[in-house]
């Protein structure tokens, strides 16, 4: 995209130009081109899951304290993204993700262990 815009020849007689990248923004605006340019940026709009459907279950169903905190990270995420915030939304919802996984890993060993806790002992009660 960058070389496009040195040489100008393709900007030559338009009036408008979206640029995606900043750097493209910054190429435009230092009047490497003769002619008047107004500049679009376009807001590119993600759309990302929170995963907060997957934390809400995690603290009904496997664990409540870790599902909070996953909760929590899951609201954090979609607030910073929403104000504009990608990075930080980003690392809270990379946060949120790893939780629910460990979270619904630890739930299905305990519901496991239970199970196999139950069976062992209604075998022993038969003799």
């Amino acid at each position: 995209m960058k070389e496009h815009l040195k040489d100008c020849s393709r900007l030559q007689g338009s009036t408008s130009y979206t640029a995606d990248d900043p750097e493209d923004v910054d190429l435009l605006s230092n009047d490497h081109c003769d002619t008047t340019h107004h500049i679009i940026r376009e807001s590119r709009t993600q759309v990302t899951e929170s995963y907060l459907t997957w934390s809400i279950l995690n603290c009904m169903t496997c664990n409540p304290i870790l599902g909070l905190v996953a909760i929590t990270l899951s609201v954090m995420s979609t607030s910073s993204l929403n104000q504009g915030k990608d990075r930080t939304g980003q690392l809270y919802r990379r946060a949120a993700y790893k939780l629910n996984v460990l979270t619904t890993v630890l739930g299905a060993a305990t519901y496991i262990s239970l199970y196999m806790v139950y069976i062992m002992t209604d075998m022993l009660d038969i003799t």
